[in-house]
């Protein structure tokens, strides 16, 4: 009868053993992604409206950002809106604004950004209201109509507001339109307009 080795070979590895910390690895990584994109899609949505004040043009933007880190993930996607006001302000005569601007030499400045639940003012914020894209208990089209209804002021005002917004001075706009509803007499309008205007520091 043979006798058995004092000593027996090591057993053999399992060449799969990798695999198990490799699927628990890829695991984590898909789940943190889903719940990024998740996160991102939810709470990282930044959407809100731009004001040309060459042009008095309006339009939305939509992207998507990392929230926390701010990075943003997709291009800016924008499309043109056009308020209700502006159709009145077109008609006025002389121009308020220009029919036509290179793409290039357009400025666009924020009226509004949603980002997720919240809502944050831009520096045109101003030109909303006037604007009626956020009428408030005014109406949206309330400045329309009354651009309509008086086009001599309204000529008067908003070409007074046009420069005001080309100069980024938009917190002067609520004091033109004050003015244009305390006088009555378009000359003293312009010269109060003016004056507003003036005070207005670069």
């Amino acid at each position: 009868m043979s006798s058995l080795p004092s000593t027996l070979p090591p057993a053999r590895r399992s060449g799969f053993r990798w695999v198990i910390p490799v699927l628990v690895s890829l695991g984590l990584v898909l789940g943190g992604m889903l719940l990024l994109a998740i996160v991102t899609l939810s709470q990282g949505a930044v959407h809100g409206m731009e004001f040309c004040p060459q042009t008095f043009e309006t339009r939305t933007f939509l992207f998507l950002r990392i929230p926390g880190l701010g990075l943003q993930v997709t291009p800016t996607e924008r499309i043109d809106y056009e308020s209700s006001v502006r159709p009145a302000i077109q008609k006025l005569k002389p121009a308020v604004f220009a029919e036509e601007v290179a793409e290039d030499d357009k400025r666009w400045d924020i009226l509004f950004a949603d980002v997720g639940a919240a809502r944050y003012d831009g520096e045109a914020a101003t030109m909303a209201t006037y604007l009626g894209i956020t009428g408030g208990f005014l109406g949206d089209d309330y400045f329309g109509r009354w651009t309509r209804e008086h086009p001599e002021p309204a000529q008067v005002v908003w070409s007074a507001a046009a420069q005001a917004a080309r100069r980024g001075r938009y917190y002067v706009i609520p004091f033109l339109f004050d003015a244009a509803f305390e006088e009555t007499d378009v000359e003293k309008l312009k010269a109060r307009t003016q004056r507003i205007l003036a005070a207005a520091k670069d």
